[in-house]
């Protein structure tokens, strides 16, 4: 995925959450823009635990490691 492309679906308004497929089967839930970071060829994903908008810890995916994007229902 080109980074230009990441970076429509986090500027859309109003948001839409969306999940990211990626090599290897594994599944992210991107459902604020404020917990991505987005670079040119790495998004960092902030992954939020519990109520209290903590973010618990990152994870770091190659751009180009992402094989599908599902949009999802807005919360």
């Amino acid at each position: 995925m080109r980074p230009e492309e990441f970076k429509r679906l986090l500027e859309q308004r109003p948001f839409v959450p969306f999940r990211i497929y990626v090599t290897g089967g594994s599944t992210y839930d991107i459902v604020h823009e404020d917990f991505v970071l987005l670079g040119r060829s790495l998004v960092t994903i902030g992954a939020v635990v519990g109520p209290d908008g903590f973010v618990d810890h990152v994870v770091h995916i190659p751009l180009i490691h992402i094989n599908k994007i599902e949009m999802l229902q807005p919360a």
